[in-house]
C-alpha cells in the first residue's frame, strides 16, 4: 500500500484485518485469501521436559494458509489443522526438537502465557520451510486464537496474500480497491472533515492498494515492516555485470596465455608427428588437456562458492515466501 497523508509518503507491506475477508467475499477473480499476523519480537515459552524454552519463530495464520501456500506435510493434514482456536502446525525440525520425532500430529504442545500454561493441539507437521523463501517460521498458530480488536479498517497489522483464479487479470481485480477504500476505510476519516474520496484527494492525500507478485517481494519490495529483510535488485544487477566483466577478462587472459604457449606446443606437436603420432591422436591429447583444465577449474569454483555460501549462512542468514 502506498499512502500520502499529512504531507508524508508512507509505503506499507501490511493491510487491515478487514481487507482479506472483504476481498474473498466481494472481489471478482479472487479464489482464496489468507493473512499472517506477525508478532515480531514476541517470545513464546515452550514446555520441554522440566523447563520452558524461549522461541520467537512463531506467527498467527488463517486456516486457509495451506490453500495458498504449498508446504508439504510430514504428519497430519495442514488444510484442516488450524480450524480450532488453540491449534498449531509445527515444522519437522521444531517437532523433533521438542518431541524427538516429527510424527506428533494430535499431540499437545504447552506454552506459558499470561493466563498460565496453555495447551495447543498439534494439527499437523510440515517440512522445514526452504531457505530461499519469503518467510521462515517454526510454528504456525491458528488465527482464531489471536487476541485482537477485529474489524478495524484503519489499523494495518496484517500481511494479506491473495490467490487469484486461473486466468484472472491482477490489474482488473485491483480496480476493486478504490470501492473498497470508499466503503470500508473512508468513513474513518470523517473526524478530519473528509466526506468522500474526491475531498480526500483534494486535501493532498492519497491511498493506493495494489497486488505485488510473490516472487518479486525479496528484491523489489522495500516497505515498512517487511516480514524479513529483503535483498536489493539493483545490487544483484551490478554484481552480475561485474561477474560477467571478470569472466570476460579471465577468458582474454586465458587466450593470451594459450597464444604465448603456442610456440612451445608447436615444437612438441612437431616432435610427436616425427615420432609417428597421428593428427587425430594429437587433437585428442589437446582436447583431454583442455577438458581436465576446465573440469578442475569448475570444481575449484564450485567448492569456493559452496564454502562462501555456507559461511554466509552460518554468520548472517538471509531469511527471505507474500503477494500483497
Amino acid at each position: 500500500m502506498d499512502a500520502r497523508w499529512g504531507g508524508a509518503d508512507l509505503h506499507f507491506a501490511q493491510t487491515s484485518d478487514v481487507m482479506g475477508p472483504v476481498m474473498k467475499r466481494e472481489f471478482t477473480g479472487v479464489e482464496e485469501v489468507t493473512r499472517i499476523y506477525n508478532y515480531a519480537g514476541t517470545t513464546r515459552f515452550i514446555h520441554k521436559g522440566n523447563q520452558f524454552l524461549p522461541e520467537t519463530g512463531g506467527v498467527y495464520v488463517d486456516s486457509t494458509f495451506f490453500n495458498v501456500f504449498t508446504l508439504p506435510a510430514v504428519d497430519g493434514d495442514p488444510k484442516r489443522a488450524l480450524t480450532e482456536p488453540r491449534s498449531v502446525v509445527l515444522t519437522a525440525s521444531f517437532a523433533t526438537k521438542y518431541f524427538g520425532t516429527p510424527m506428533v500430529a494430535g499431540r499437545t504442545l504447552e506454552m506459558r502465557e499470561d493466563k498460565g500454561i496453555v495447551p495447543y493441539k498439534i494439527g499437523a507437521v510440515i517440512k522445514d520451510i526452504p531457505s530461499n523463501s519469503h518467510f521462515h517460521y517454526d510454528f504456525l498458530l491458528a488465527m482464531k486464537g489471536l487476541d485482537y480488536q477485529w474489524n478495524q479498517p484503519g489499523n494495518m497489522n496484517f500481511f494479506t496474500y491473495v490467490l487469484l483464479k486461473k486466468g484472472a487479470d491482477p490489474n482488473t481485480v485491483a480496480k476493486n480497491f478504490e470501492p473498497y477504500f470508499e466503503k470500508y476505510e473512508l468513513p474513518g476519516f470523517k473526524s478530519f472533515n473528509i466526506a468522500n474520496i474526491d475531498q480526500f484527494r483534494k486535501s493532498g492525500n492519497n491511498l493506493t492498494y495494489f497486488f505485488q507478485p510473490l516472487k518479486g517481494i525479496h528484491l523489489q519490495s522495500h516497505r515498512i515492516e517487511e516480514l524479513e529483510p529483503n535483498g536489493n535488485g539493483q545490487y544483484v544487477s551490478i554484481f552480475a555485470i561485474v561477474a560477467v566483466f571478470i569472466l570476460l577478462i579471465a577468458c582474454v587472459n586465458f587466450m593470451n596465455l594459450t597464444t604465448a604457449r603456442s610456440a612451445g606446443r608447436a615444437k612438441e606437436v612437431g616432435i610427436r608427428k616425427v615420432l609417428g603420432a597421428s593428427t587425430t591422436g594429437i587433437l585428442g591429447l589437446l582436447s583431454k588437456e583442455f577438458t581436465r583444465l576446465v573440469v578442475i577449474s569448475f570444481l575449484i569454483a564450485l567448492l569456493t562458492v559452496s564454502f562462501q555460501s555456507l559461511k554466509a549462512a552460518m554468520t548472517s542468514p538471509v531469511r527471505a515466501l507474500r503477494a500483497d
